[in-house]
């Protein structure tokens, strides 16, 4: 049976006003969102997360996400897509 992403989970960095935002780390020249659809992964990036708020004394969550939608058609009407 394939593989179906049911959550996902987001490390999100919060800023002293609220303000919230996705924590990305650096890898390979490439900026990465921590975002992950598995457990595993959510433990491994964890390390990561603490050291990219260390740098600027932010706090942050992690937050699971777990309602499904698929919007695939609305966005190729919305973008002219095919």
């Amino acid at each position: 049976m394939p593989f179906e992403i049911k959550t996902i989970t987001a490390y999100v960095a919060v800023d002293k006003d609220g303000e919230e935002g996705i924590i990305a780390h650096m890898q390979n020249g490439i900026w990465l969102p921590l975002v992950c659809a598995d457990e595993t992964r959510a433990k491994q990036m964890y390390p990561l997360a603490v050291q990219a708020c260390a740098i600027d004394n932010k706090q942050f969550k992690v937050l699971r996400f777990a309602v499904r939608e698929d919007i695939t058609e609305q966005i190729i009407k919305q973008y002219g897509g095919k």
